[in-house]
């Protein structure tokens, strides 16, 4: 089966790094924008970044940082949450 999520939006929430089963992870979440054109409504993610890729994402971004994530599905702690596997910056215009 597949199993893959592509989400763009902003960080609305990055705590800092914990430690779980012996690596680093943090969870972000970002708010997605539910139809660019019909309104402004938005959908927030949790979204669970492990090892190197959370501290480089942890280091690097901040508050309404706009990125893309690309990952997968899974249940943590009886609920569903996006295990990111690549986390892209999203330039605004005229940077």
């Amino acid at each position: 089966m597949l199993n893959e999520v592509i989400l763009a939006g902003r960080i609305v929430e990055l705590p800092p790094l914990a430690a779980g089963s012996n690596e680093l992870f943090c969870q972000m979440r970002i708010a997605v924008r539910r139809s660019a054109m019909e309104s402004e409504e938005e959908t927030v993610f949790p979204v669970r970044i492990w090892k190197g890729l959370a501290s480089v994402a942890n280091e690097k971004y901040q508050l309404g940082t706009a990125v893309a994530i690309r990952g997968r599905l899974d249940i943590c702690e009886d609920a569903i949450v996006i295990i990111a596997e690549r986390v892209s910056f999203i330039a605004a215009e005229g940077q």
